[in-house]
């Protein structure tokens, strides 16, 4: 487990579990490369771990976990230590809209479906944390950032494929 510490803010702070490592990597540098502070877990168990030192404002788990089905895990989370705080699934699976309806039933916030985007990322982050970053008088914060790489550029050279992206 690594924790990506640019900044201490907790409404910055991301929990991704499970999937694997260069997933879990590429995801890290793109939402880091927004400010967020990212905590990797391999794991169930390992974001246990982090879970118990740290408070999140968002925890991203894998369809598939090594030591848990990921919407299991997710839903023992609502249930029991992160109640307030938003959790999305994410991952490949055979039948999307059973997952959709598995984390509807959960009371989990999202599912993002293999393969993700990154602007598809970001803009799910943004929007299930958006709330963490409102200011005491009301107005929202961090209105103008801006993205880690150029997103125009960047399909340029994908031609639209999402996989490859």
């Amino acid at each position: 487990m690594s924790d990506y510490s640019r900044r201490g803010n907790a409404a910055r702070r991301i929990l991704i579990v499970g999937d694997p490592a260069l997933s879990r990597s590429l995801m890290k540098m793109v939402l880091g490369g927004l400010d967020y502070v990212v905590t990797c877990a391999a794991s169930a168990a390992e974001a246990a771990t982090a879970l118990r030192r740290t408070r999140f404002a968002l925890i991203m788990v894998a369809l598939h976990l090594p030591d848990s089905p990921g919407v299991a895990y997710a839903r023992r989370l609502r249930e029991r230590e992160a109640a307030a705080t938003p959790i999305l699934v994410f991952g490949d699976a055979w039948d999307q809209d059973a997952v959709l309806q598995d984390c509807r039933a959960a009371r989990l916030d999202g599912y993002l479906p293999k393969p993700i985007s990154i602007a598809r990322l970001v803009a799910t982050v943004r929007e299930l944390t958006r709330q963490a970053f409102t200011h005491p008088d009301g107005a929202a914060g961090m209105t103008n950032e801006a993205s880690p790489i150029d997103l125009a550029h960047f399909e340029s050279f994908t031609d639209g494929d999402e996989q490859l992206e």
